[in-house]
């Protein structure tokens, strides 16, 4: 998996010309002042470590954000993202709140990473009724890449691809666990404007 998001990130910085000179509906978005939105993602989840087994489970889920641009290439905002995967009849969610930077480096091309904080939950359903429990929140790190294919004057909507990860160690540091989203899809954001 490690190896597909480097090989996407690679791809995705030898199209930065490209992208750069493309504007898909001849519209210039201005940007400025507060922008948020939301986006529906396909993808994984996973854990590495104690009690983890050893496949990805296919998750869907969304986020929104909201934030600030301090101009039209640069804005801070949160990000509240969450992923969900039933198979038989355990339920496993894993959801992340981040503080981010998103920078665009062509008008159509953003580039995202933050910090933050994080938890898996985990419900079970059997005869004699439904187990939940909760891991405590641990840091969280998050990545994303995304494409604006339709572009008003003061919104967007893309494609993007999102990572995040946060990392539990127990009391002696011996034994972590490591658990992990990765989404792909589609974002819409509006933009506040000068």
């Amino acid at each position: 998996m490690r190896n597909h998001l480097a090989l996407a990130l690679a791809a995705s910085a030898l199209l930065v010309p490209a992208i750069a000179s493309a504007d898909p509906d001849g519209n210039e978005t201005k940007r400025f002042g507060v922008f948020g939105g939301l986006a529906l993602h396909g993808g994984n989840i996973s854990c590495e470590g104690d009690g983890c087994g050893d496949d990805f489970r296919k998750a869907g889920g969304a986020d929104g954000h909201v934030g600030w641009l301090f101009n039209e290439k640069l804005g801070l905002m949160l990000d509240f993202w969450g992923m969900s995967s039933k198979e038989n009849d355990t339920t496993i969610s894993y959801v992340a709140a981040t503080v981010n930077i998103r920078y665009w480096v062509a008008p159509i091309f953003w580039l995202q990473a933050g910090l933050g904080y994080g938890h898996a939950n985990v419900k079970v359903e059997t005869a004699i009724g439904d187990f939940e429990g909760q891991s405590d929140d641990v840091p969280v790190g998050q990545l994303g890449i995304g494409v604006e294919v339709v572009r008003g004057t003061n919104w967007a909507l893309d494609v993007e691809a999102k990572v995040a990860q946060g990392t539990e160690t127990d009391d002696n540091d011996a034994n972590a666990t490591t658990g992990r989203m990765v989404g792909v899809g589609v974002g819409f954001t509006f933009f506040g404007s000068k």
